[in-house]
């Protein structure tokens, strides 16, 4: 998985990402800002660059950087930039910031780039860090910028878009505050004057407060169309920060479904291949550990379904497909490439399907995938094989749509269903029920029973009528039916306004009060466990219980790539995957998950090898070899294709029959001798003389035999029939053990071996 190298990633075709799916557009975190401020010597490292301390403003590192990101399957990078063109503010480093974008956008290699706008470079952060844009002159330092960005960078051919709209990011929007006015104005005046409407990314997800609180009325009235995180590292919860930071992470995105969604937004996820800053900030940091590449590959299944699934469930949405504009503009766009813009931005599929990656190359927090001296371009070549793999995987997005059902039908991605239970408390709560629903019913029976004895049924056969039930009848109508086989259901006599009573029978009044009785009951005992806090105890243990599972997949994993390091992950991803989680659940031994999955050789080659000796009884030539590897490296062919392929060819259907005719075909002279043993073994069990006897007379045979074979000079026969009598006296011995061999017996035995030997 890790150490492929370079050559073998080339040769798969990395698809790039696509509006209508499930290929997402994979999209990493950019930052041009080495070397302008000796940025290198000024911050610490845990690994370190293979093209060493670079300067960015040197064109061969940029083509360098372009070349891995387009063998990394990555689509675009999300450029950090910090505004320009504003006569407002003067900063050189904001300047050459700007400078290397440019030379970004004019590469050609099919990489494309977006603006990642970051106003905290300019902006002071107030108290806890949110950021105020109605103080000084933020609001028109931000509106020169957009206009700026417009103007020169968002008409550049390879500049990153959503159909006609281009895309920019908002770092940390979670923070501003009173910008709602500001990027308002600031968006009117770029339709303005330059007819563009961006598609607008907001850098909002975190973990406070909770989504329910956050201002998605806000971020909807400024044209906000998606939502992500740039990062979701939190030093302040250490305990997040571990094995279980990929469940963590996809829950906190699944939090932002529903909120998101009725405002008409998209949740676009971010994972990260791990995280250590203990270099920069101190050695008492939590981190979040690389795992040989198990950790970000953990984190792309479990984000997998947004970018597979958002995309077919809102486009059978009608209100997602159009009147996306959060707010109505003021002014109308004077030129005609603004106006298509705006109906664009109005018509255009919303929902592209898209993975965030930070980053390509934040070395201080350790989040890099850009190739190092420590790992190579592991990273690289693992994001290609996980973007090749996406079109196998199987993902359950819900029913989208039902035949008599006009509206579609779609779910949300739960990791754990709502009402859930561990399987332990689902067969508890079941016999709970069950005891529970008994025990209402006997205390109704035990405390209630004679009064609906007495209101619903009747005095038994000899009585000729009884007045006191309300509901009682005469012998002869239709409750008479049951006095015959009920007269004790009651065994003590019923006292009515001191006057004593005979016995009662029931009736079918009796039984269809019975009968609502327990449907009541069970009612009850519904409601209990259906009960808000109930279900929350229950919910709370199978969450814990599903976060467990998943930490012992990742775990497990991470064992797995240590394991196999040679690995090739796409070409038998399946298979993989079941054997990741039968370690996990201790199905397996980390010996065995290794003699099935690791080898010197890839484990498609060795399966090729498997199915070569199975349907043909030899090993594959190298001809042959090569191109059935090749086809399945390709993608032309799987694993199935191979062994159909090979099982119709007429090699593999002479082999089959000879096979057939082999099992079917046994001489007499290898069965006589050995049926001679076998009575012999049988003799022992019986009889302790006769045994030593036939053991000397079945040796006799089989050296007399063996030594005709010799003598006609067949040896491979001789072989054969001594492999049959050493087998034959190995099952003597563990039937009666070794001292059941006598003196002489033995000796023969032992003379005849060792000849036999020397020869």
């Amino acid at each position: 998985l890790l150490g492929t190298s370079l050559s073998s990633s080339q040769e798969i075709t990395i698809p790039k990402g696509d509006l209508a799916g499930p290929t997402p557009f994979v999209g990493a975190y950019y930052f041009n800002w080495y070397n302008i401020e000796d940025q290198w010597k000024r911050y610490s490292q845990t690994r370190h660059p293979v093209l060493g301390h670079y300067d960015q403003s040197d064109p061969a590192v940029l083509v360098k950087h372009h070349a891995w990101a387009k063998q990394g399957g990555i689509d675009f990078f999300a450029m950090a930039w910090s505004g320009g063109g504003s006569d407002l503010i003067n900063w050189e480093r904001a300047d050459e910031i700007d400078r290397r974008v440019t030379s970004h956008l004019k590469m050609t290699d099919g990489v494309q780039v977006a603006l990642m706008y970051n106003i905290r470079d300019f902006v002071q952060a107030g108290s806890h860090g949110k950021i105020d844009l109605s103080e000084e002159n933020y609001c028109a330092i931000i509106s020169d910028h957009l206009v700026y960005a417009a103007q020169k960078h968002f008409p550049e051919e390879n500049y990153f878009k959503v159909g006609e709209n281009p895309v920019i990011f908002l770092y940390t929007l979670r923070d501003y505050v009173n910008y709602v006015d500001c990027l308002k104005l600031a968006l009117e005046r770029m339709l303005l004057e330059t007819g563009y409407v961006p598609y607008i990314i907001g850098d909002s997800v975190w973990w406070s407060p909770s989504p329910e609180k956050f201002d998605w009325k806000d971020y909807h009235s400024i044209n906000v169309s998606a939502v992500t995180a740039f990062s979701t590292f939190d030093a302040g919860q250490p305990h997040r920060m571990g094995h279980n930071f990929a469940w963590d992470n996809s829950q906190l995105f699944h939090d932002m479904i529903k909120p998101a969604w009725a405002e008409q937004m998209i949740v676009i996820p971010s994972i990260m291949p791990g995280f250590d800053d203990r270099h920069m900030r101190g050695r008492d940091r939590p981190t979040i550990d690389r795992a040989h590449g198990a950790e970000l590959v953990q984190q792309w299944k479990q984000v997998l379904w947004y970018p597979m699934c958002q995309t077919k469930i809102l486009g059978l949405m009608k209100r997602m497909q159009r009147n996306i504009l959060g707010f109505q503009f003021n002014v109308r766009p004077r030129t005609k490439k603004g106006r298509e813009s705006m109906e664009a931005k109005g018509s255009a599929l919303l929902t592209p399907p898209m993975i965030m990656i930070n980053s390509f190359n934040e070395w201080h927090d350790g989040t890099e995938i850009e190739p190092s001296t420590e790992e190579g371009e592991n990273m690289l070549h693992l994001i290609a094989q996980l973007k090749h793999e996406v079109k196998n995987e199987e993902m359950f997005c819900g029913k989208e749509k039902d035949k008599n059902f006009r509206a579609p039908k779609f779910i949300t991605p739960k990791l754990f269903n709502e009402n859930s239970r561990t399987p332990a408390d689902e067969m508890f709560v079941r016999g709970m029920s069950v005891l529970m629903w008994f025990f209402l019913m006997w205390m109704i029976w035990m405390f209630g029973g004679q009064m609906l004895l007495h209101y619903t049924g009747r005095a038994p056969n000899k009585y000729k009528d009884d007045d006191l039930g309300a509901f009682g009848s005469k012998r002869g109508n239709s409750g008479g039916m049951f006095a015959d086989f009920a007269p004790k259901c009651i065994p003590t006599e019923v006292f009515m306004n001191g006057a004593k009573y005979p016995k009662r029978v029931p009736t079918v009044m009796t039984l269809a009060a019975l009968a609502a009785t327990g449907f009541v009951c069970f009612l009850l005992v519904t409601l209990f466990f259906g009960h808000t806090p109930v279900v929350g105890w229950f919910e709370d243990r199978a969450h814990e219980w599903e976060r467990r599972g998943h930490s012992n997949v990742r775990r497990a994993r991470e064992i797995a790539h240590k394991l196999c390091p040679q690995l090739v992950l796409n070409l038998h991803k399946a298979k993989f995957e079941d054997w990741v989680r039968k370690l996990a659940a201790n199905q397996i031994s980390q010996l065995e998950f290794r003699d099935e999955m690791c080898g010197d050789k890839a484990l498609h080659t060795r399966e090729i090898e498997a199915i070569y000796l199975e349907l043909l009884g030899r090993e594959p030539e190298p001809k042959g070899l090569e191109h059935y590897e090749k086809a399945v490296e390709e993608g032309r062919m799987h694993l199935d294709d191979v062994r159909l392929a090979i099982q119709n060819s007429p090699e593999s259907t002479d082999y089959q029959q000879m096979r057939q005719a082999y099992k079917t075909k046994i001489s007499k002279f290898m069965v006589a001798p050995f049926g001679v043993l076998k009575n012999a073994i049988e003799t022992v069990k019986r009889k302790e003389k006769k045994e030593r006897a036939e053991i000397l007379a079945s040796l006799d045979l089989v050296q007399a035999k063996v030594q005709e074979y010799i003598n006609a000079g067949e040896t491979d026969k001789a072989n054969e029939l001594l492999a049959d009598y050493k087998n034959a006296n190995s099952a003597r011995v563990a039937l009666k053990g070794p001292r059941k061999m006598g003196k002489e017996e033995g000796s023969r035995h032992d003379t005849m071996m060792d000849d036999w030997d020397v020869a």
